[in-house]
């Protein structure tokens, strides 16, 4: 029978490897080997894997198709709208380390590239280091690999979607974190087509709507930053091919209205793709296309909650 999972065959080898006293060069070629086979691999289909898998293995296969046709120069183009103004192999070399924190935390085996330690910031900037003048090829096949190891882990271990692990100071389930990683692959891959003067490509309908769901949710582990009195609930209304509503408060998590809801303090309504540039950080309280009601500084906090969960 064929083993559902390609790279889960050397997994248990690695483990070894990195477990037993032996010399670093040969933890290194193995890992290698690990790299050489995934990246030889194509992104499994979206429709191959659980539903929760599906935004985040439809952005890989975008961004992988994307990536592939990049000449030298393209690849060193800057990226205005992140920090810094990376160009296109560093914004690569973030999404590829960010990954990684999922992935360290399935135990998948890690490229050395990968760095250490649960800080964004700092595996971003230790990634970068590693690929620095390095062909682009080394950074692309690096985060392809991991990130279809990823899917191929999913994929054969479903129970595992819901199994808790720490990510960005959260602790979320697998499922959750895959989504946040299918929106910054996104809006990544919105970045480098900006920059190649290409078309935008909308998130789909039905994976922008569970993006939007699932950022939806994460609201009140912002509201400690905002700087608002404690006040609520918000009635946010996400309009997309159907209609989702959240009520979100200062304390508990967000959860779906009940035909008798006492009346809230504020309303606000996004379209659902709006909503999901927010979350990525591409749009602002200010530029984003919404209608609001009620306690207009509560509304706009519910915004700048949604927009502070972009990391660039």
């Amino acid at each position: 029978m064929n083993n559902p999972d390609p790279t889960s065959d050397v997994i248990t080898d690695v483990a070894a490897v990195a477990s037993d006293p032996v010399p670093t060069r040969v933890r290194t070629a193995v890992l290698a080997a690990i790299r050489q086979r995934t990246a030889a691999l194509q992104p499994p289909s979206a429709d191959a894997g659980p539903p929760e898998a599906a935004p985040f293995a439809t952005q890989v296969a975008e961004l992988d198709a994307l990536l592939s046709g990049l000449t030298p120069a393209q690849w060193s183009l800057p990226v205005p709208a992140v920090q810094d103004s990376w160009d296109v192999s560093a914004v690569l070399a973030h999404v590829f380390s960010v990954d990684a924190l999922l992935a360290a935390e399935l135990d998948l085996p890690l490229s050395p590239e990968a760095g250490t330690g649960t800080d964004i910031a700092a595996r971003t900037e230790s990634a970068q280091r590693a690929f620095a003048g390095r062909p682009a090829k080394d950074v692309h096949a690096a985060w392809r690999g991991q990130a279809i190891a990823l899917l191929n882990h999913v994929s054969a271990r479903p129970e595992h979607l819901e199994r808790r692990v720490n990510f960005a100071g959260l602790r979320l389930p697998v499922g959750a974190v895959l989504l946040d990683r299918a929106g910054e692959t996104w809006i990544h891959s919105e970045d480098v087509r900006s920059v190649l003067a290409r078309p935008s490509v909308p998130l789909r309908p039905d994976h922008r709507e569970v993006l939007a769901d699932g950022g939806a949710q994460l609201l009140p582990t912002r509201w400690p930053e905002m700087p608002i009195p404690a006040a609520g609930p918000v009635w946010l209304r996400l309009q997309g091919t159907h209609v989702s509503d959240w009520l979100i408060e200062p304390a508990g998590p967000a959860r779906r209205p009940q035909p008798d809801e006492p009346p809230v303090a504020a309303t606000v309504t996004v379209d659902t793709l709006e909503f999901c540039y927010l979350l990525g950080g591409r749009r602002t309280p200010d530029t984003v296309e919404h209608e609001a009601s009620g306690d207009a500084l509560l509304a706009r906090a519910t915004l700048a909650a949604a927009a502070g969960m972009a990391r660039l």
